[in-house]
């Protein structure tokens, strides 16, 4: 099947090619995962298709009070099915009852059993024990349930008394009451174990961040403002005392997060400084002394619990057990030592483990156990590169196990989105798809990147497609030092921010990189960042803040975009879009590949019906995985 046509042409209102194809691409791909005979075989890494882009991901955690269990969320045919797992003893896991597509997001009263939201947009809550319980407030559509207090109450947030007002309500098997009133500005964040005391932040329009304490025990708590944060560097309130005297926050003013501890007379103690950027943090008592924190060191995650009622700091690590990777979510039993987290692999997609917090144990509870095809997913090396300014670059790399020195292979730049991702330590079927296919891949984290400090992280700032697109010249550079890559076959591929800057490697550097993909990357910045709604206040600040303002910086966004340079782009290029991407529209595709055939450039050009910014059509992934090798395989191993 050539993809040379598949321009935004549908033969069909509503369906294309892609689209109509994807129920042959599933079957296929599941039974050569399961039939050693086919044309396939064992050998081919189509035989992994199935648990590559139909993997089994546990979402969704809570665990009890006691530590005895945690309710995650595991696809099943209907959608996401709930489950309760036995964390002590001998593991085991069993279905909830309860509605499909269900999603856990805390405990119920008395943290017995877990909350859980549904529907086409989670506006139902309920309380899976039994028979489910609706604990939404009347007339509400919006709901969201953040924190289960000591008490056993759940505290939601939700529009049930008006659609344009998120009011904060605490919900008990006797009774939903509304606390306080809230506002499109204000966002909730903690609650104190007795229920009495209510942290919330407020940003203004002034790019301002003001934190507030509630007092519950009030008739009509009013907000007393404790401190205040440029908006981008207050990044949340993880306890308060049941005396509401102090708050711990997670401070951004610094080279990496701090925590803090805030007074209610306005002081400020920093309580840790870990070195590294704090992803997650909950704590382990009702205290304030003693939490467990996820950190992010060299694109993986280091569990520790950190104690801070000393003089200084101690840290320990936990999780010993565990394999390398990415911790996506914490919880901690409030009555016993005892954590779980999903933590997903560069071979395995999120699972569910247990932590003994005092031991520092861990060992996996629940994941996805179907048999796979021969393929074995490589672990990437972290390692860094020297730019020509002298900066290490930070880069995973994915070696082929075929790949040697007389054995050499291809080499793909792969770039993460953003801007300000990073390239973890995680599960990515696409680049595991790609080695299997005899590729090897560079993941670069190049300035601007996050995950390496605030220095790094903001040196791109108001440089894009200049500094970050350097790194990944120079990282080209770098492949000629692996003896068993081939230099002078390199493409470059990347999704949104990535392909931005895919894009821009091929237009403004051309003859560099022999093809190059682009997914739903920004070809025209002008039009993006000028087409932001004012109801994304928030994001569209930050992205002026780091992109520059339409109405100051609109020459350097020019200048900046592909659109207007695609006369110099000269290589083979494939573009992957969504018809339905709203972050990056398909126009931005559609005229940058228009403007390269009009150039008589090689392209194809790939469109799914069905799909926004970002694939998440199991099918749809693998067909754009098959178009990106076949693509690979004609300009790269020609």
């Amino acid at each position: 099947m050539s993809f040379t046509d598949l321009a935004p042409i549908r033969s069909r209102p509503g369906t294309s090619r892609v689209k109509r194809e994807k129920w042959f691409v599933r079957v296929f791909a599941l039974l050569a995962a399961f039939l050693p005979g086919s044309a396939l075989g064992q050998s081919s890494p189509d035989a992994d298709a199935s648990w590559l882009f139909w993997p089994r991901a546990v979402e969704g955690l809570a665990v009890s009070g006691d530590g005895a269990r945690a309710f995650v969320n595991r696809p099943s045919d209907d959608g996401l099915e709930a489950v309760e797992a036995t964390l002590s003893g001998e593991a085991s896991a069993a279905a909830i009852s309860g509605p499909p597509h269900v999603r856990i997001v805390g405990l119920g009263p008395e943290g017995t059993g877990p909350i859980a939201q549904w529907g086409a947009r989670g506006t139902s809550l309920a309380l899976l024990e039994g028979d489910p319980v609706d604990v939404r407030p009347g007339g509400a559509n919006y709901v969201r349930a953040i924190t289960t207090d000591g008490t056993g109450a759940v505290w939601v947030v939700c529009n049930a008394e008006d659609p344009r007002r998120l009011d904060l309500w605490r919900w008990t098997r006797d009774e939903a009451r509304r606390v306080i009133e809230g506002d499109r500005s204000t966002e909730f964040l903690s609650v104190s174990a007795n229920g009495r005391w209510i942290v919330a932040r407020r940003l203004s329009m002034a790019r301002v961040a003001r934190l507030y304490l509630f007092d519950t025990s009030e008739v009509e708590p009013v907000a007393r403002e404790i401190g205040r944060w440029r908006e981008d560097e207050l990044h949340n309130a993880v306890w308060v005392g049941v005396d509401g005297q102090t708050v711990a926050v997670l401070d951004g003013r610094s080279e990496f997060t701090l925590l803090m501890r805030l007074d209610s007379d306005g002081g400020e103690t920093t309580l840790w400084e870990p070195g590294a950027t704090i992803e997650e943090i909950v704590p382990v008592d009702g205290s304030g002394e003693r939490y467990l924190a996820a950190l992010n060191r060299n694109a993986a995650t280091d569990l520790v619990v950190v104690d801070v009622g000393g003089a200084q700091a101690t840290t320990r690590l936990v999780g010993g057990g565990l394999p390398t990777g990415r911790v996506l979510e914490v919880a901690v039993a409030q009555k016993a030592p005892v954590a779980a987290v999903l933590l997903e692999t560069d071979s395995t997609p999120a699972e569910l483990y247990a932590i003994d917090l005092e031991s520092g144990r861990g060992h996996r509870i629940l994941g996805d156990d179907r048999p796979r095809g021969a393929y074995t997913p490589v672990t990437p090396e972290h390692a860094t590169f020297e730019a020509r300014d002298g900066l290490g670059v930070p880069m995973l790399v994915y070696r082929p196990r075929e790949a040697t020195a007389s054995s050499p292979v291809p080499i793909v730049i792969h770039v993460h989105g953003g801007p300000g991702g990073q390239s973890r330590r995680a599960f990515d079927p696409v680049i595991q798809w790609l080695v299997a296919h005899g590729y090897g891949v560079i993941a670069v984290n190049h300035r601007g990147s996050s995950g390496y400090g605030k220095t790094f992280f903001a040196m791109d700032d108001r440089q894009h497609g200049t500094a970050d697109l350097a790194d990944l010249l120079d990282a080209r550079e770098h492949v000629r030092t692996l003896e068993w890559a081939m230099p002078e076959r390199v493409g470059i591929m990347g999704g949104s921010y990535g392909g931005y800057l895919v894009c821009a490697a091929m237009a403004f550097h051309p003859g560099t990189f022999a093809c190059g993909i682009d997914a739903f990357g920004v070809t025209n910045w002008e039009r993006v960042l000028q087409s932001v709604p004012p109801s994304q206040a928030v994001y569209r600040r930050a992205l002026h803040r780091e992109m520059g303002s339409p109405v100051t910086d609109a020459a350097r966004h020019r200048a900046m975009s592909p659109l207007f340079k695609a006369d110099r782009v000269r290589d083979p290029m494939l573009v992957v879009q969504g018809a339905l991407d709203t972050q990056v529209p398909q126009v931005e595709s559609d005229q940058f590949v228009a403007a390269l055939r009009e150039n008589g450039v090689p392209v194809d050009y790939l469109v799914f019906e069905d799909e926004g910014h970002g694939f998440k059509d199991p099918a749809n992934r693998l067909e754009a995985a098959r178009a990106y090798v076949r693509f690979l395989d004609a300009h790269l191993k020609r």
